[in-house]
């Protein structure tokens, strides 16, 4: 499929982690630069935009680099304004943003869910009520919720708090596509499953336990008996965030190999 975003403005808050793999955000932002789109890169990292812009720029695309802690509302506006200064408006939204917690729940701090949903959820919300208005006075818009299979299935990982943040992402983004559509706009979200990304192998690290052993455990339970990688999370994002998909809309689109079909 021969996918054109030629003349539109992609907005990717979240522009992946550094690795031996590729992130979903540095793999989504390639993928929307190579169908023509001007990407503009939201991250708290300024070693992380810049190694996506200089990808990005080495495969001959165009993009502007925004510093903001999502974390940190008016840190974010700051962003938001500066990407409407330099691009005049966003067409397309692509939300990547999210930290991994893991614990049993009576065992969770108050602090600890505060930090997560203000990072997960908090910010999602904030950017897309700041770029609504523009979106609707255009009459077209798409975003793109990253979520996860686990806010739809239980896994066998006590992950209380990262859970339930991803599906608040699915309830915005329904709220979005139901009240919105008349307006031009689409939301949809991404339900990734067992992936080998830096987010992956880092957490794995820091839980202290072998990354091989704890993917050949994940691959037994996935249907295609391997992990996805960043690039099939990005060919999907890219679709949805095209006029290939201009009837999909309300919609959670499975990026795991089969794994809810068979944890289902």
């Amino acid at each position: 499929m021969n996918i054109d975003l030629g003349g539109q403005v992609a907005l990717l808050v979240g522009a992946g982690a550094p690795g031996d793999v590729a992130s979903n955000g540095r793999a989504i932002a390639l993928a929307l630069s190579a169908a023509g789109a001007s990407v503009a890169l939201l991250d708290k990292s300024d070693d992380v935009l810049a190694a996506c812009a200089a990808a990005i720029t080495a495969g001959g695309g165009n993009c502007t680099s925004h510093v903001a802690d999502v974390a940190d509302e008016a840190s974010t506006l700051r962003a938001i304004e500066d990407v409407f200064k330099r691009h005049g408006h966003v067409d397309v939204l692509v939300f990547n943003v999210g930290i991994p917690h893991f614990g049993k729940l009576p065992s969770i701090a108050r602090e600890e869910y505060e930090r997560v949903f203000a990072i997960n959820v908090f910010p999602a919300m904030s950017i897309a009520r700041h770029i609504l208005p523009s979106m609707e006075s255009r009459q077209r818009g798409v975003f793109t919720f990253v979520s996860s299979v686990s806010s739809v299935r239980h896994l066998g990982i006590s992950s209380p708090l990262y859970d339930t943040s991803k599906a608040a992402l699915a309830a915005l983004s329904r709220h979005i596509a139901v009240q919105y559509a008349a307006k031009g706009i689409r939301s949809n979200v991404l339900l990734l499953g067992m992936l080998d990304t830096p987010l992956a192998r880092n957490a794995i690290a820091q839980a202290g336990k072998d990354i091989g052993a704890v993917y050949e455990k994940y691959n037994s339970g996935i249907p295609a008996k391997r992990l996805g990688k960043a690039e099939e999370v990005a060919a999907a994002a890219l679709f949805l965030s095209s006029d290939a998909a201009s009837y999909i809309n309300g919609a959670e689109l499975a990026v795991d190999g089969g794994l809810i079909a068979r944890a289902g």
